[in-house]
């Protein structure tokens, strides 16, 4: 039976990592290492997740493009690096490229492991050498301590109840999955490429490209590679190509001017003609009609919502698709259906949003997805299918999902991003970043990297003093909790499956972390105590919607911000057990955080700043109006409270430290890096922070017609 935690077991073929015996070998894929009679060889930590991928699939075939998905999630890497990562394994193993026993190349497709009977073929044949020492039989004490673990296994695991299982596709969309091709570059300006929009049957390709202050809107002929320059000069964004093909349209952002214009133009060039002026946000769609374009705009006071924008007269109108409920004030992005009889909109600010599915024009609508901790790019593929750049069971990944069943199918991991596509075809942008975790001393000292990684390395917590940090990755492919120690190697601390960690929080002496899931069976709280080898349920059921959770100094209670399934939203506190007590009511609500004697704040939308919570008076206390960028990226510390916010124009951020309500700012130091940081810890002069050392975007063509529905017309258009 399968646990319905979401700590075990795998939901696809490839298992946690854990030791295993491998050609009279001990393989730990944890620690990296395979030894054997005192002989221990350490492996890179690509060379162990190739190892571990290909151990999984007991002799089988494993083509090059999965296992590069496995061993570097979120990259297209060249296939060198695969290569040198194979003939590492056979070092490893005592075997060369020339006569290899093991790691066996399988032409055209990719490579297998041997079984063990094969190897030992291989070796039969082979001059007689030393033989290795044989293995003792085991002890009858040992046996005894062998049955007594299996039994106890047995027992745990019918113990726990079973959870149903995830959806899956057919067989038959796997095995044509298998067979796609990977991405190939589509466009190689040696610029920034982003906000891509494919035209009607793929044919034509409008996106954005970055030069210096400036933002081009640019054109490829995708069957023939050419490319063609729409607007220069100007800051252009989000394009739109019409449903015949001989428009684009799209927002310029004149300099120092509040609102955007939503122009148009001849796709085949030529100037452009001014529509409306308004505050646009996301990206916008044509009718189907090609009339009038859909589009959100903000109306000042904190709502985002769909306008229909007349070409002919530029009149906005709002639409009454729906009547949005109390935390839906921000509905933007749409996208209609290739019939044009439905449309998608997002339901929360980039990133975190949910995807809502509403029919044209009569507005009858329901939702996709549920609360996600990150919903990136969305798409259609075809009627049946909408194409999601999201996080979701643990990873960060592109997907396919069946609107009318529900399924879920995992396309590839890769980084979070807008996507669009047409005609059986998707383009993504494939970012290339350097993204680690800083630390920083107070003054103007050099960052310092202390944990880097190949993908992703975000949420860092001091785990007490400042030696020590817990941190989420997705390096191993789904993301995972990790420890690294000054002066030591990174840790791998949990064993996430098929969940992403909406929030965790860290008490303050280090010795408990509390953390909330969201999986296919709902959400769920866990605590992990110093000393415990596996996480306990923090019981408190009955949540829909959680944002930020964080630790009391008693560890029987905690806080947290999100909505109850009797619809009550606002901050909670929670008692182990399942009580659950509404402190204040509201919407707003951005994070949570305590301080180690058990006073609690908040940040707020409306109007942006932190506030304290009275436990005396059972209200909140403003305590620092602050810029709205700032709602995220703060910390309370001994000293007071810390955030990175606005220095002026032309300025980096700065981190600042406000000691008490209504003390001035004191500057700790600037942001060097090239984005902002999502969020931070400090203590004791320390601050670690995610940063993006090197960032660079171009657009990848993917051709998905083997696991859509395309009419044939299509088809052919897009070749």
């Amino acid at each position: 039976m399968a646990s319905s935690t979401p700590h075990s077991v795998a939901a696809d073929d490839t298992p946690s990592p854990e030791p295993t015996r491998l050609f009279g070998w001990r393989f730990d894929p944890t620690a990296q290492t395979l030894s054997r009679d005192g002989d221990t060889r350490s492996l890179s930590y690509r060379a162990s997740q190739v190892l571990w991928r290909l151990r999984c699939a007991d002799g089988r075939p494993v083509s090059r493009s999965e296992l590069i998905a496995y061993a570097w999630p979120g990259q297209i890497p060249t296939d060198v690096a695969l290569s040198q990562v194979i003939v590492e394994l056979r070092k490893a193993l005592g075997e060369s490229a020339r006569s290899p026993r093991h790691v066996l190349t399988v032409p055209r497709v990719g490579y297998r492991l041997a079984q063990e009977s094969e190897s030992a073929e291989t070796e039969a044949g082979r001059p007689e050498t030393a033989a290795p020492a044989m293995p003792r039989s085991p002890s009858g004490r040992m046996l005894i301590a062998l049955l007594l673990a299996a039994v106890l296994a047995i027992t745990l695991r019918l113990a726990l109840p079973e959870a149903p299982p995830p959806p899956h596709p057919s067989s038959a969309t796997e095995a044509a999955l298998q067979l796609l091709d990977g991405p190939r570059p589509a466009t190689s300006s040696g610029a920034t490429e982003r906000m891509p929009h494919l035209g009607a049957g793929g044919r034509t390709l409008a996106f954005a490209v970055v030069r210096g202050a400036d933002q081009e809107i640019h054109l490829l002929d995708v069957a023939s590679g050419s490319t063609s320059i729409l607007t220069q000069g100007a800051r252009d964004r989000w394009p739109r190509l019409s449903r015949d093909g001989r428009y684009v349209a799209f927002f310029r952002q004149a300099p120092g001017a509040p609102e955007s214009e939503l122009r148009v133009a001849p796709a085949a060039g030529g100037a452009s003609r001014l529509v409306v002026s308004a505050d646009f946000l996301g990206s916008m769609d044509w009718t189907p009609d090609g009339l009038a374009l859909i589009t959100a705009v903000d109306d000042g006071e904190g709502q985002v919502s769909l306008h229909r924008v007349a070409l002919a007269d530029g009149s906005l109108t709002a639409l009454d698709l729906f009547e949005p409920a109390a935390d839906e004030q921000w509905i933007s992005d749409p996208e209609f259906s290739p019939s044009g009889d439905r449309l998608i909109v997002r339901v929360g600010p980039f990133p975190h949003a949910r995807l809502l599915l509403a029919d044209w024009p009569d507005g009858a609508h329901r939702y996709l997805t549920e609360d996600s901790r990150i919903l990136a790019g969305h798409t259609w593929g075809d009627e049946h299918h909408v194409l999601l750049s999201a996080q979701a069971r643990g990873r960060n990944a592109l997907w396919r999902l069946d609107i009318d069943r529900g399924r879920w199918l995992h396309l590839r991991n890769d980084t979070l991003s807008r996507i669009s596509a047409s005609g059986g075809l998707l383009v993504f942008p494939r970012r290339i970043a350097n993204i680690s975790l800083h630390a920083f001393n107070d003054g103007e000292g050099q960052a310092v990297s202390v944990a880097d990684s190949a993908f992703d390395s975000y949420g860092p917590r001091f785990l007490g003093g400042r030696d020590a940090l817990l941190f989420l990755s997705m390096r191993s492919g789904s993301e995972q909790f990790w420890i690294k120690q000054d002066g030591a190697g990174e840790t791998r601390w949990s064993d996430l499956r098929d969940a992403i960690v909406i929030s965790f929080d860290v008490s303050h002496d280090g010795r408990q972390v509390l953390y909330a899931l969201q999986a296919d069976h709902g959400i769920t709280l866990w605590t992990r105590d110093d000393g415990e080898d596996v996480p306990r349920p923090f019981d408190s059921p009955g949540w829909s919607r959680l944002t930020a959770v964080a630790v009391l100094p008693n560890r029987d209670d905690a806080v947290a911000l999100g909505t109850r399934f009797d619809g009550r939203s606002g901050l909670f506190r929670m008692h182990r057990g399942g009580e659950v007590e509404l402190l204040q009511e509201g919407d707003d609500f951005e994070a949570l955080q305590t301080t180690a004697d058990g006073r609690i704040f908040v940040s707020r939308r409306s109007p942006p700043a932190y506030f304290e919570w009275n436990e005396d008076g059972k209200l909140l206390q403003p305590w620092l109006t602050v810029d709205g960028n700032a709602l995220h990226r703060w910390r309370v510390v001994d000293e007071g409270l810390v955030y990175l916010g606005p220095q002026g124009t032309d300025q980096p951020p700065a981190f600042v430290l406000v000691r008490e309500p209504g003390a001035e700012p004191e500057f700790l130091r600037s942001w060097t890096l090239p984005l902002p940081p999502a969020s931070f810890d400090y203590r004791a002069g320390r601050i670690i922070a995610a940063g993006v050392d090197q960032l660079d975007v171009n657009l990848m063509l993917w051709d998905l017609r083997q696991i859509l529905d395309v009419p044939e017309g299509e088809d052919e258009a897009a070749e």
